[in-house]
């Protein structure tokens, strides 16, 4: 849902990682190419630390093989922390999905599947922070908006100070708090859903989920109405379909 199936840079099933190289130049050229206004300070300063100076379209398609090559890494470890996570449970997120498709709660259930895997002690962002990757740092936290901003806040603000004291520690201290929150939201969700399915209830757990969780978000169904209109649900709508609106790198 948040990502297009069509240029997701890395898969993995089971034990399994399977690497998408071409894919993964595309992935990154749309971020990118639709990188927010707001953000492309923090892009610069990424792809000045991979020697890019010049960041004009021509640049930017002579650079993306190396940059993306030198990213792989990150995306190995990003399916690392997924299969290794033991917060979400895999049965109850797959049954969650299941049950209440192309909804805010999937969105919800995905993203904060996401930032476990990329804050746990096998995901990317530790990775990182062991091997000192200024520029894979500075991508993700160029990358990072919509509802995985809002709920790991602590990430941009530890790389604005990064920025300029290239102090590792306030970017431990993020990746622990992101993990904390990422941990409570699964938890909760997954005790709402267990919960609905003793009470053979998914309806309250649509509406509990709403009370407690996404609503305070400022996402879910306004006014109890089918469709999900809301700023973050839209963004991360349509970052799953980028892929046929961004010129492709030469």
């Amino acid at each position: 849902m948040a990502r297009d199936l069509l240029t997701m840079p890395a898969l993995s099933q089971d034990d399994f990682i399977l690497i998408r190289q071409e894919a993964a130049k595309l992935f990154l050229w749309d971020l990118i190419f639709f990188i927010k206004k707001s953000a492309r300070g923090t892009l610069r300063f990424a792809l000045e630390s991979y020697g890019v100076k010049e960041q004009d379209p021509t640049a930017l398609r002579l650079n993306l093989a190396r940059i993306s090559a030198a990213e792989i890494e990150t995306y190995i470890y990003h399916e690392l922390g997924e299969i290794r996570d033991t917060v979400f449970d895999r049965d109850i997120w797959r049954d969650m999905i299941a049950t209440f498709p192309h909804t805010p709660i999937e969105l919800l259930a995905r993203v904060v599947k996401d930032l476990l895997a990329d804050t746990n002690q096998h995901g990317n962002l530790h990775h990182i922070l062991r091997e000192r990757k200024t520029a894979s740092l500075a991508l993700y936290a160029a990358f990072l908006d919509g509802l995985r901003k809002e709920l790991f806040p602590e990430l941009k603000e530890a790389f604005q100070a990064f920025m300029e004291t290239d102090n590792w520690q306030v970017i431990e201290e993020a990746i622990s708090k992101g993990h904390e929150r990422a941990k409570d939201y699964a938890e909760v969700m997954c005790s709402l859903f267990r919960k609905g399915r003793r009470k053979n209830d998914m309806k309250w757990v649509e509406v509990e989920m709403e009370k407690r969780l996404l609503s305070p978000l400022g996402i879910g169904n306004p006014k109890g109405k089918g469709n999900a209109s809301n700023k973050h649900f839209a963004e991360e709508e349509h970052n799953g379909n980028h892929t046929d609106q961004s010129p492709r790198p030469g």
